[in-house]
């Protein structure tokens, strides 16, 4: 039967509940399947977290990196390490004073000077003693080397003169213990030997008779061994060893007689006289050596070469 009202009619069934009770049934549903796939979820990522990971190969430490995990190497920045900005700035200033020294600019040394001046002026020297030598039988083409020659030599000793400095601090003197500026003394000693073997140049290239030839000639032959001598020991000085070559011999004029004048009687017997048999006083004749005078005029003394 159905129900009935307080006035005993009969009511219709309610629709409210119903539809409540589907809902209510709706949503259990569903519930129930999100519950089963949650836990397929959970046991999906346990098994994947039970499951064991792939063991990699770990790479060794190498170079500076297995250096820095040693207690040594903790214990030495430790100590160092508020030096370390001072050894890395005395390291570059170390290697930069090293780069200069060995690549920069710088003064020459006393062995610098010596030799660049020495390739300049020493093979014309040469040259001139052996145009000297090959000239012997001609007297004007030799005095004309001879000018050559004194020109060079008065160009070798300017440009000596011209270097101002020869003795670095740690200059130590050859056969002199007393001297403060042994490298000087020496060059200084060739230079005016050099200057000296102009002059006497000068006095042969201007001679105008036998007799000033035959002085010229003793004053050259004289200075030119002085040269020799002085350039070997300057050169030792410097180096420390001889020179490796002496220069050819400077050959001298040779000039012949002008001719055997007649005999000088005097008047007179002389104590120094030397009497013949006949005991007439007789002379020697004295031979003259004379200038050419066709092709030669003498040079005037002072003219460069």
């Amino acid at each position: 039967m159905s129900p009935q009202t307080r006035r005993g009619k009969a009511a219709t069934a309610s629709r409210r509940k119903t539809s409540a009770r589907g809902a209510s049934a709706a949503t259990r549903k569903p519930a129930a399947s999100v519950r089963a796939i949650d836990e397929e979820q959970l046991d999906d990522e346990q098994i994947a977290a039970s499951a064991p990971l792939p063991v990699r190969p770990r790479r060794r430490a190498r170079g500076l990196a297995r250096v820095r995990r040693t207690s040594g190497w903790r214990y030495a920045s430790d100590a160092l390490g508020a030096y370390v900005p001072l050894i890395i700035a005395f390291v570059v200033v170390f290697v930069g004073v090293w780069a200069w020294i060995s690549w920069g600019p710088h003064a020459p040394t006393a062995k610098e000077n010596w030799t660049q001046i020495e390739s300049t002026w020493r093979p014309k020297v040469e040259s001139d003693r052996q145009r000297i030598a090959a000239t012997k039988s001609d007297f004007t083409a030799q005095m004309a080397a001879y000018t050559s020659l004194r020109g060079v030599l008065a160009g070798w000793a300017a440009d000596l003169s011209n270097v101002s400095s020869w003795d670095p601090a740690n200059a130590t003197p050859i056969g002199s213990a007393t001297s403060a500026t042994p490298n000087y003394d020496a060059v200084q000693a060739f230079i005016n030997a050099a200057n000296q073997e102009v002059s006497n140049i000068d006095t042969l290239t201007g001679a105008a008779t036998g007799t000033d030839v035959e002085v010229g000639v003793t004053m050259v032959t004289t200075g030119d061994t002085a040269l020799d001598e002085a350039y070997a020991a300057a050169y030792r000085q410097l180096f420390g060893t001889a020179p490796p070559s002496n220069p050819p011999t400077l050959a001298v004029p040779s000039l012949s007689p002008c001719g055997t004048p007649g005999p000088s009687v005097s008047p007179g017997p002389s104590p120094s006289s030397s009497l013949g048999a006949s005991g007439s006083p007789s002379s020697t004749p004295t031979p003259q050596m004379c200038v050419p005078a066709s092709s030669y005029s003498p040079a005037p003394a002072g003219s460069a070469g």
